[in-house]
């Protein structure tokens, strides 16, 4: 239709000139052409990487905190940690009560070792919301990391508590900080109570329980129980796509 209109305008121009509407139907398809090849080029490359897109995103609309905590995740995920922060306050200005915002705050401060600054986001939101896993989980850690470990522990057992759905996997967590802090002993009997259910959990992170337990068990002289350990990790997390899971199944496929 574009290209009719196009060719009666031409016609009226050219009194009926067919030499000069074929060469100015050829001139302004070339131009259009032009024009069109160009945005295509333009938006391909604006599609072409998840930071292309997500800086896109954020220059369209600077005020939409959802577009800042993705390129924050993002910048985090790969490293990029002074970057994922600045996104994360941004977004944090725009959403101060956006539980992932919050989050996504909390983990940038833990990267970067500002744990009192993650250990106060994680409070607070515990407070809103006792039974988030996720936060109960990454509290945790910031203790640990910053050497509480006895505060790590109380959070992680009150969480077996509050959240009993998640049992296996915060009694792993609860585990590996007995064990940095040279309570071995206690780490195992804490495995060992769960030994049965740590390969069938419906969390994925339970897994992980079967490797550490194996490694406490290589630790301590008891070979033939780390193997065993070592072949129902495999066995139980086959398939699962966790990155912490897949490290360590790389790691014991080398190594069995």
């Amino acid at each position: 239709m574009g290209l009719c209109l196009l060719e009666t305008i031409l016609r009226r121009a050219g009194r009926g000139d067919e030499v000069v509407v074929t060469r100015g139907i050829v001139a302004v398809t070339g131009v259009l052409a032009c024009v069109l090849g160009v945005l295509t080029v333009r938006g391909q490359e604006t599609w072409s990487t998840n930071a292309k897109l997500w800086d896109a995103a954020v220059a369209s609309d600077p005020g939409a905190a959802w577009a800042l905590l993705e390129r924050s995740a993002m910048d985090l995920r790969q490293g990029r940690l002074e970057a994922a922060r600045r996104d994360a306050e941004r977004a944090y200005l725009l959403a101060p009560l956006s539980p992932d915002v919050i989050l996504n705050r909390a983990d940038v401060a833990i990267e970067q070792a500002r744990y009192n600054d993650a250990i106060g986001d994680l409070l607070y939101f515990l407070e809103r919301i006792p039974k988030s896993a996720d936060a109960r989980t990454k509290l945790g850690i910031a203790l640990q990391r910053s050497g509480q470990y006895d505060a790590a522990i109380a959070v992680f057992r009150e969480g077996r508590e509050k959240i009993p759905e998640r049992y296996c996997s915060f009694t792993k967590n609860m585990a590996v900080v007995m064990a940095q802090s040279g309570r071995t002993a206690e780490s195992l009997r804490e495995l060992e109570a769960v030994r049965g259910r740590l390969g069938t959990d419906q969390n994925p992170d339970s897994r992980l329980g079967l490797k550490f337990l194996a490694t406490l068990y290589r630790q301590t002289g008891r070979t033939a129980e780390a193997v065993e350990a070592e072949h129902e990790f495999l066995t139980t997390s086959e398939g699962m796509a966790m990155p912490a899971i897949l490290a360590a199944r790389a790691q014991l496929s080398g190594a069995l």
